[in-house]
């Protein structure tokens, strides 16, 4: 969808940059601007810069303008993203009539899933679903509960709900695309969830985007979860936090399944949250760095559950979160352990919830044998590796005194070998971080040549010369040129190259490669000299010898020629 520039330009007038980056991070000064953790990959060390029109981060080389963040940070495609910010700011989008295909897509399957949310309410709340309606308040739900989780019934059979979306006019082409109904070898359409509690799942913005399923007895399997679709990654979210993020505790507790983050919630536990039918990812850990400096642990006590708290320990570690482990007794999981202790006997849980540290070193400690020789040296091995991964002495320094005492050796022992392995791991990012400036010292002359020239397209600098003196053809890398395409196109007819002018052109990857290119060719002066040098190397590369080609030069000529033919 093509946006007026003079709404766009309102838009990057109003929001600010700053304060559009602090709802998905904390932001803290850094000299002349500000720093944060990338929410786009996992990092300890602040590596994202936040200027006063863009971002860049160094890490992972994410960057852009704020519709680029909003487009990365709520996995919106550009039309989604210019509306959020419009809402954000207070303004009107205009309608120019110009259907967006994507964005209608997503509306019509968040449609759906609202409407069929509704349909599984309804059903609860009827004779058909008296049968499920009493399992949930058997469980110790009470009515504002349900009501506040939009629980619901899919009841049995095959076509309930598929007859009343297709009366609502749904096609059955668009409910499979949904998720909501499946169709068989033999092009049958079934409903997806039969006989099944129904859980909605809310993202941020209040929006269904799919639903969970369980059964009230011992079949298998217990839930059913939506598969993916245009609104709904199970890798990105998470149930609950359309709630937990306005909790305002600081802190998430992170549960295995949605009863007990529901039982928690009615036991005044907003802040609670679980993961989507899947082990905790590296995408949902960075989610909840967004809102919550520690995130406490509250999986089920079962192996299973204590060996995803471990998985999780690292992943959290690996986003900058604090995470901390709540060790139940006479429980199975927070839901029982609330129903049978109730909500203060949970808050001691909190309390006395273990470190992460102290969690895995136990762990460590329970293998082995430490009042043998034997087993306290191969402990101290273990504990040395897990501390050297914290390289914060003030963190680490009481478990190196308790790693010590367990192996009957002094402090200093135990933190000289801590030290050590830091300075390897230390050496070995150096070398890895030199590996990459060689490799970015290795780009062709070309390809340095064709990223100069953009980055003066991107100023708007020299068209008329550049546009003279080069054309699409000495471009011969896909996305260089269509960025140079793109470009000629809008600087001829007198439109701005900026980066919400160019949004609705790129993806949010391919944003971020333009602005790694702005941020390269802002650490060279813009000088009609340096551009003559690009320029040339350009024509030369016109004139060079197969002999002085590489394989994939010599194969993008030869395709050249061909279609040339």
């Amino acid at each position: 969808m093509a946006f007026p520039t003079s709404f766009l330009e309102e838009i990057k007038a109003r929001a600010d940059m700053v304060s559009i980056v602090r709802g998905y991070a904390e932001v803290k000064n850094s000299g002349s601007g500000f720093v944060c953790l990338c929410p786009f990959h996992s990092e300890k060390t602040p590596s994202c810069h936040i200027y006063e029109d863009h971002f860049h981060c160094f890490g992972c080389g994410a960057g852009g303008d704020v519709i680029t963040f909003i487009r990365l940070a709520g996995r919106l495609d550009y039309p989604e993203a210019v509306r959020f910010l419009a809402e954000r700011v207070g303004l009107t989008v205009p309608e120019d009539g110009a259907a967006d295909e994507a964005f209608q897509q997503k509306s019509r399957v968040l449609d759906m899933n609202k409407a069929a949310a509704i349909f599984f309410r309804d059903v609860l709340l009827s004779a058909q679903g008296s049968g499920a309606l009493t399992y949930l308040q058997n469980r110790g739900l009470s009515a504002n509960t349900i009501r506040k989780f939009g629980l619901g019934f899919a009841p049995d059979g095959f076509s309930a709900l598929k007859r009343h979306l297709n009366d609502l006019r749904y096609s059955d082409e668009e409910l499979v695309t949904a998720s909501l109904i499946s169709r068989n070898n033999a092009g049958k359409c079934y409903d997806k969830f039969r006989n099944r509690v129904m859980f909605p799942i809310i993202d941020r913005r209040g929006h269904v985007i799919a639903f969970g399923g369980r059964v009230m007895d011992a079949s298998e399997p217990k839930y059913l979860n939506s598969g993916e679709t245009v609104v709904f990654r199970k890798r990105e979210g998470l149930f609950a936090l359309n709630f937990a993020k306005n909790a305002k505790t600081g802190r998430l507790l992170l549960c295995e399944g949605y009863m007990d983050v529901i039982s928690l919630h009615q036991a005044g536990f907003t802040d609670a949250v679980a993961t989507l039918g899947t082990a905790i990812t590296a995408e949902q850990a960075r989610l909840m760095r967004q809102y919550a400096d520690d995130v406490i642990i509250a999986y089920d006590a079962d192996g299973a559950g204590q060996a995803a708290a471990a998985k999780a320990i690292n992943l959290l570690g690996q986003a900058g979160v604090n995470a901390r482990v709540l060790q139940m007794r006479g429980a199975k999981d927070p839901d029982e352990y609330v129903l049978k202790y109730g909500a203060a006997a949970f808050e001691q849980l909190i309390t006395h919830s273990g470190s992460a540290i102290s969690y895995e070193l136990n762990k460590l400690r329970a293998l082995q044998d430490v009042s043998a020789p034997d087993g306290q040296a191969v402990f101290l091995k273990a504990a040395v590796a897990l501390l050297a991964k914290i390289d914060d002495d003030v963190i680490t320094r009481p478990y190196v005194a308790d790693v010590a005492k367990t192996c009957g050796v002094q402090s200093a022992v135990v933190q000289d070998a801590v030290n050590d392995r830091r300075r390897n791991a230390r050496k070995y990012a150096q070398r890895d971080i030199n590996n990459a400036l060689i490799h970015e010292a290795g780009k062709s002359p070309k390809e340095r040549a064709i990223r100069g020239i953009l980055a003066y397209l991107l100023r708007a600098d020299y068209a008329e010369k550049i546009f003279k003196d080069t054309s699409e053809a000495d471009i011969t890398a896909g996305f260089y040129q269509n960025l140079y395409s793109e470009l000629k196109k809008r600087l001829f007819s007198g439109e701005t190259v900026d980066d919400f002018a160019l949004g609705s052109a790129f993806s949010a990857v391919e944003m971020g490669m333009i602005n790694a290119i702005r941020t390269e060719g802002a650490l060279l002066p813009y000088t009609p000299e340096r551009l003559a040098d690009y320029i040339g190397i350009l024509s030369k590369q016109k004139t060079r010898s197969l002999a002085d080609m590489s394989p994939g030069e010599i194969q993008a000529e030869l395709e050249k020629n061909k279609h040339s033919q």
